[in-house]
């Protein structure tokens, strides 16, 4: 951290060499070895080393840009107008500008991969001194390394650094960390960190408690994010993005019966008999939504956003939002809906509570299990892996908030009752590998097999979802409060709320879905020491409060392994962690040698000619299997 002070103060001032120079900046280049030697050195010498743009070849895009810049810097432009605006200009753009400035192709091909960060922008290169040549998501990771003093300090050095040091989640994770959720919003996050409450607090179960005599609000006025100095002239692509989907209309997310899914799962709206709904659904594994399902509910009255504050106010959940020690922050209900009512997060702070039963029991009491889902084989057992008898969740969250694209843990299938606001699903099959849009690679050393990079839901509808083709468009539907929908074994969701919303959701195992469970459990159990152990301890509880499922479940294994199990004694925790550690280590012996087995075949030049383009467009259903 200290060292990043030192560069910022003797390079905010000191003159830029144009970026074509070979010159060498030995504070910088010791810098970026400081952090990732060769990937940050080879990258940044490269964007270094190259050509700047043909001023005149992009001059409409730039004007666009400053004038679009300035617009949002006053509030005078929306940012849907605002990505209008510079969509037209680019498209103004002639698409042989690059070769006007010299005939080589080659340096043509290299004016055109000038990274963003690196197109002429005299504020942001006057303001970040020999630091502009970074790119910002470096920028900003630096920034999260410093103290809440520096960055303050940093705002008033440039109108560049005033910019980046402003950032809003820059001042969220230092709330966090100080408050430990125990937080009073104003506005901003940078305003909640600098007037925060004014007496110690008790915070036992690391929440505030509400009571007048151990807390004081702050009683300074509210802050707005529209109330920053303005910047003219400074643009960035990460902020402007970031920007763009903070405050983006929620509403364009929202279909109604006049403007029906292209694909939508079937809504059951009447009455249904649980005999019909396990025929129909629950055993040909489909998703389905049934209308006004939950009338019967204390909780449709009680969990209405005013009636949920005014009785549960004081109460403490869970959040997403997890600490250094790797603990999840704690809210208050009351300090957590003030916060939702004019927060502007990319992604807001969202309330995710496994144990709100046995914390606050009066929410367990305001609702009952539906009638077509009593059937549960992991309620028998009390295990760390689900964390009490019930594996189940209170999930509240604000505009924005979001899951993103996940297949439910376990081969588990799920119901889920909205008490409040509104949510849009989004559906794809289990034969799908990954949901269009979601990277995926190898990681066998965190998760046993394939890791996923998914989009954020409101990127993933802006950038994504426009782009399907038909046969690749997911099965949607709009849950209502007093809705309940069923999430069957398997497939993928993803869940992005459209208002401040309200649920509980539970997940479950029954015969239909005992196939799937079993496999995963399994393959996980190799890898992971929890789900061994509870493997070992659910099979031999089943004996006993179960019989026919577990007798189901051992003629199902060909190999063997269940009955293995409840014939032997159950193993001990360390006995547990020997046979996982030394199956991590068989596994990362094959992978290793597969990767030097790759690496050492040469590929074919017919082979890597033949091989599909990346951008290439589908042409039927993927073949997950």
């Amino acid at each position: 951290r200290s060292f990043i002070r030192i560069i910022t103060t003797t390079t905010a001032t000191a003159p830029t060499p144009h970026p074509t120079t070979t010159q060498t900046r030995p504070p910088l280049l010791l810098f970026l070895f400081v952090l990732h030697p060769q990937q940050l050195f080879e990258r940044s010498m490269s964007a270094v080393t190259s050509s700047p743009l043909d001023e005149a070849s992009s001059s409409s895009t730039k004007r666009a840009i400053h004038e679009v810049t300035e617009a949002l810097a006053r509030t005078t432009i929306s940012p849907a107008a605002a990505t209008e605006r510079l969509s037209s200009a680019a498209a103004q753009t002639p698409s042989s500008s690059a070769s006007a400035v010299s005939s080589n192709s080659d340096v043509a091909k290299q004016d055109e991969q000038v990274p963003y960060w690196m197109i002429p922008n005299e504020v942001r290169k006057e303001g970040l001194g020999n630091l502009w040549v970074l790119w910002d998501h470096l920028l900003i990771y630096l920034l999260e390394m410093l103290e809440p003093e520096s960055l303050l300090t940093l705002s008033a050095c440039s109108k560049a650094l005033y910019v980046y040091a402003n950032e809003e989640p820059l001042w969220r994770t230092l709330c966090l960390r100080r408050d430990k959720g125990n937080f009073h919003f104003q506005g901003t996050w940078k305003h909640t960190f600098l007037h925060p409450r004014l007496a110690p607090t008790d915070t036992t179960h690391g929440a505030a408690s509400t009571s007048s005599s151990t807390t004081r609000e702050c009683k300074c006025p509210r802050a707005s994010i529209f109330s920053r100095v303005p910047a003219p002239g400074f643009y960035s692509a990460l902020l402007a993005r970031r920007w763009y989907f903070s405050f983006i209309d929620m509403r364009a997310f929202d279909f109604t019966s006049e403007k029906p899914f292209p694909r939508q799962i079937p809504i059951i709206s009447g009455d249904i008999s649980e005999e019909e709904f396990e025929a129909k659904y629950v055993s040909s594994n489909t998703p389905v939504l049934l209308r006004g399902a939950l009338d019967h509910w204390p909780a449709r009255t009680k969990w209405r956003r005013d009636a949920f504050v005014e009785n549960y106010g004081d109460k403490i959940l869970k959040t997403t939002d997890i600490s250094e020690e790797g603990k999840r922050y704690q809210v208050t209900v009351k300090d957590f809906f003030n916060y939702c009512t004019d927060q502007h997060d990319e992604d807001p702070v969202y309330v995710f509570d496994y144990q709100f039963g046995e914390r606050v029991p009066e929410l367990h009491a305001d609702y009952s299990e539906p009638r077509y889902f009593k059937a549960d084989m992991f309620k028998c057992i009390q295990h760390d892996l689900k964390k009490g008898r019930y594996w189940r969740w209170i999930v509240v969250g604000p505009a924005r908030s979001r899951t993103k694209f996940h297949q439910d843990p376990l081969g588990s299938s799920a119901w889920n009752a909205l008490l409040e606001g509104k949510k849009r699903w989004a559906f794809y099959p289990p034969t799908f590998w990954a949901p269009p849009g979601c990277e995926k690679w190898e990681d066998y050393e965190e998760s046993g097999g394939y890791d996923f990079k998914i989009p954020h839901p409101v990127s993933w509808y802006t950038e994504v979802y426009p782009k399907l083709p038909e046969n690749l468009l997911p099965l949607e539907v709009i849950q209502e409060p007093g809705d309940l929908l069923y999430v069957p074994s398997g497939w993928w969701h993803s869940v992005l709320n459209l208002s401040d919303t309200i649920s509980v959701t539970h997940n479950m195992i029954n015969e239909f879905n005992m196939d799937r469970m079993w496999q995963e459990m399994c393959f996980r159990s190799k890898y992971e020491v929890r789900v061994n152990d509870f493997r070992n301890k659910w099979l031999h509880r089943l004996k006993d409060c179960h019989p026919e499922f577990l007798d189901k479940l051992i003629e199902m294994d060909t190999e063997g392994i269940a009955k293995a199990i409840v014939s032997a004694p159950i193993p001990s925790l360390n006995e547990v962690k020997k046979v996982v550690h030394a199956n991590v280590l068989v596994a990362e012996e094959a992978f290793e040698k597969s990767l030097r087995e790759e690496r050492n075949t040469p590929k074919d030049d017919d082979e890597a000619a033949q091989a599909p383009s990346a951008e290439q467009e589908p042409t039927e259903e993927p073949n997950n299997k």
